[in-house]
């Protein structure tokens, strides 16, 4: 019988989230596929963690 993977403590790394300052800045969304979402906004890249609101 296999032995469980070990677990691994991430509290540094949320820590560091948590710690993260955030910006502000509005882009435009073109294209939905699925759950993919494509947008073109300034200075964001590939992977970067955003919010997406409508336009009020």
């Amino acid at each position: 019988m296999e032995s469980a993977a070990p677990i691994i403590d991430l509290s540094s790394f949320i820590e560091a989230v948590e710690k993260a300052e955030s910006i502000t800045v509005k882009g435009r969304v073109t294209e939905v596929t699925g759950l993919v979402i494509k947008a073109k906004v300034p200075g964001v890249r590939i992977g970067e963690v955003c919010f997406v609101q409508g336009s009020s």
